[in-house]
């Protein structure tokens, strides 16, 4: 879904940001996801992952960068 005017939305800058971390995993690229899941409203932030999962994938990247997550 793309906002009016052509411009991305919030959540749309925010899955490419966690595409982005998925191909090159560091610190850049989590804090950009970071900044990016930020502006996405709260109430949308359930719909970025899939059903069964949510936004967990989101929450664990950019809160719990020391565990170890399987891909």
């Amino acid at each position: 879904m793309t906002a009016l005017h052509g411009n991305e939305t919030s959540s749309e800058t925010c899955r490419k940001a966690h595409v982005d971390y998925l191909t090159e995993p560091n610190e850049w690229a989590r804090k950009r996801l970071k900044e990016a899941y930020k502006k996405v409203p709260e109430h949308l932030r359930r719909f970025l992952g899939s059903m069964d999962d949510k936004d967990s994938d989101y929450v664990q990247i950019i809160y719990c960068s020391k565990e170890k997550r399987e891909v």
